[in-house]
């Protein structure tokens, strides 16, 4: 992870739950990172939920599980929905660990998946990357390489 902020230097890190610890580890080599719990952290002094203004932009993190986002687009849809009803333009979640980008009546909604393959599924390592200009919301996902093929490489979907 410290490879990736180092190469992409960015304003502000986002992690959305399983393993907080690390993240919190990460806030004292970046400074301030905006977290969420999962359901494998037992931080009880992080939610699983919040809200956060970045640009002027209210956007809704959350790790996902208390959503059900495993169960179908249908749980992902009723969480952008609960979004919306809380005046957020965007949803970012995990969970899953699968990279998601989609619109659902107005609302962005990422799983940037996770920097390391935590899943049983064949997802390479990724990791998300938000860039607000003038209120406009840009959402990537940016492929890992894995070690084995050298320097870090990336290859953006979104």
């Amino acid at each position: 992870m410290k490879k990736i902020i180092g190469y992409e230097n960015p304003d502000m890190i986002i992690h959305l739950g399983d393993y907080v610890s690390d993240a919190k580890k990460l806030s004292a080599f970046f400074g301030d990172v905006i977290m969420v719990r999962g359901n494998n952290d037992y931080d009880n002094d992080v939610e699983f939920t919040k809200f956060v203004d970045i640009c002027n932009i209210k956007i809704m993190l959350t790790h996902g599980h208390k959503f059900k986002v495993k169960n179908g687009v249908h749980r992902i849809k009723e969480m952008a929905a609960y979004a919306a009803e809380n005046d957020a333009k965007t949803v970012m979640f995990g969970h899953t660990h699968e990279p998601y980008i989609r619109r659902f009546n107005g609302i962005l909604v990422m799983n940037p998946g996770a920097s390391i393959n935590l899943s049983r599924k064949n997802y390479n390592p990724t990791y998300g990357i938000m860039q607000i200009e003038n209120e406009n919301i840009k959402l990537s996902i940016i492929n890992v390489c894995t070690p084995a093929e050298g320097e870090m490489c990336r290859d953006r979907h979104g």
